[in-house]
């Protein structure tokens, strides 16, 4: 009778152990992305202010891929403003993210509008294939203040530094935003 109860005991230990790593490894994934993203949000800051121009303008096609490649690759950037890259900025070397979609830079207002003369417009770093789960988390984090201050019902998705659009089967389209355009 002692041995089934210290089997039972050692068995409940064991789930109680295994539901806390699997929680902590969560953490640990959601917290990588965030520094990610931050990190590229650093390297379009350091290539921006080494461009002197708006980064959609120093690249020779603004596709969104190339505009990723130009944190590694000066040959992205226009032959004019070669002299002033001084990278490589990140060193990612590939727009495929390792668990998730591709990285893609998008140019757009900070309601994710099109850009205008008149209005603020800002580099997005683009993440696609992102679970809901940690898009939720991500956002939680950065936007609401790790849920001290949850933004406005309806608005998680379209307001804020990270956003999201809905992608295929529930995952997300993650949308973080960066450098924004100089005014002259």
């Amino acid at each position: 009778m002692d041995a089934r109860i210290t089997v039972g005991i050692f068995a409940a230990m064991a789930g109680i152990v295994g539901v806390v790593g699997f929680t902590k490894l969560d953490i640990a994934k959601h917290t990588a992305l965030l520094k990610e993203f931050d990190a590229i949000d650093q390297a379009y800051q350091g290539l921006q202010a080494d461009m002197g121009v708006f980064i959609r303008y120093a690249i020779n096609s603004s596709d969104g891929t190339n505009d990723v490649e130009a944190l590694w690759d000066n040959t992205q950037v226009i032959s004019g403003l070669r002299p002033r890259w001084l990278g490589p900025y990140y060193s990612l070397h590939d727009t495929d993210h390792q668990t998730y979609g591709d990285f893609t830079i998008d140019y757009l207002q900070a309601d994710r509008t099109v850009c205008t003369d008149s209005a603020d417009c800002y580099v997005w770093i683009k993440l696609s294939e992102i679970p809901e789960s940690v898009w939720n988390a991500v956002n939680d984090f950065i936007d609401e203040d790790n849920g001290d201050s949850p933004e406005t019902s309806g608005t998680e998705h379209t307001a804020g530094l990270t956003q999201a659009s809905a992608s295929s089967n529930s995952s997300r389209t993650v949308y973080y935003r960066s450098v924004k355009r100089p005014r002259n």
